[in-house]
């Protein structure tokens, strides 16, 4: 089951154009923020700037926040 809010270390490494390890060391080192479903490590969209909701950057842009 997919999650559209969620990132799995693959598609971050993908999206992010980095390796495994890299992304590996920087949620270890706090660099991105991540969450644990099981074994499974899942990276919020949110927290990867230029990957957030579309809805949320328009409302900034509008001055809403």
């Amino acid at each position: 089951m997919e999650n559209p809010e969620f990132l799995t270390i693959q598609e971050l490494c993908a999206r992010c154009q980095i390796g495994r390890s890299t992304a590996y060391r920087l949620i270890a080192e706090g660099g991105i923020t991540c969450v644990r479903m099981g074994r499974r490590i899942l990276v919020p969209r949110w927290a990867l700037p230029g990957l957030e909701r579309p809805e949320k950057r328009s409302s900034e842009a509008r001055g809403g926040g």
